[in-house]
């Protein structure tokens, strides 16, 4: 069950360090009597944990958006969850969450470009004949279209960071 409980606060390995991990493992032994009882006082301690750990990594992340990316760079980013370890620490986290917003924003970079370089389909073409003549859309540059795959990834973490501070 705490394993499981481990999971779910934290399924991604993003937020908590090795350092917390040993923290709420200290719970580990009490944590069916807890269950039972009704009274987890792991969950405060990974309250506690969160509450300073969420805000640093926002303004981390907030940070990093604001930020140019080196797209050469060669790197690799461990995308499955069960193959990584928790960051050792705080730098090793921010680290982390630096190679996630650049994956995300690649990834949003290609989607969007990949949408526009789109040749439409026999359906789309019967589908736009009926309607009104739509002028076409602008190709973007390269730099227009990372433009607004940003915008899309600081939409999205801003949202994701206002739920997981509420």
């Amino acid at each position: 069950a705490f394993q499981l409980y481990l999971e779910k606060i934290d399924y991604g390995k993003q937020f908590l360090t090795k350092k917390d991990i040993s923290k709420i493992e200290m719970y580990k032994n009490k944590f069916d009597d807890e269950m039972v009882s009704g009274r987890l006082k792991v969950v405060d301690e990974v309250s506690r944990i969160m509450s300073v750990k969420l805000p640093m990594i926002k303004k981390h992340v907030d940070g990093l958006l604001a930020k140019d990316f080196d797209f050469s760079k060669s790197e690799s980013y461990e995308t499955d969850a069960k193959k990584r370890d928790y960051a050792s620490n705080d730098n090793e986290l921010k680290e982390r969450w630096r190679q996630i917003i650049k994956l995300d924003l690649l990834s949003q970079f290609l989607e969007l470009e990949e949408e526009q370089n789109e040749e439409p389909s026999e359906k789309d073409k019967k589908k736009n004949k009926k309607k009104k003549k739509k002028k076409n859309k602008k190709k973007l540059s390269q730099a227009e279209l990372l433009k607004e795959a940003k915008t899309k990834i600081e939409k999205r973490y801003t949202r994701v960071f206002k739920r997981l501070l509420e």
